[in-house]
């Protein structure tokens, strides 16, 4: 039987390695949930939208786990959202 092989991340065509799997923020509006998902748990991907009305939060929960104050550099993670139609 073949063995497939499960992919955990994909190279940007910058040559960035992201991670495949976000932190999903719909619906999340606990900033010490999103600072702890990110400084301990280790999400890197950070996937919102302006329809979900947290980015103001998530903005700063990183502020708080991002370099200087945090221990994690601001490179080190992808921050993704969504276009939607007018």
């Amino acid at each position: 039987m073949e063995t497939l092989k499960q992919e955990t991340s994909v190279r940007l065509s910058n040559g960035q390695v992201m991670p495949l799997v976000g932190l999903g923020t719909f619906q999340l509006m606990d900033k010490d949930a999103i600072a702890q998902a990110i400084s301990k748990i280790g999400y890197r991907h950070i996937d919102t939208a302006w329809l979900y009305q947290n980015e103001e939060l998530i903005g700063q929960a990183l502020a708080e786990v991002c370099e200087p104050k945090g221990i994690i550099k601001r490179e080190e993670l992808f921050i993704t959202t969504k276009i939607w139609p007018s």
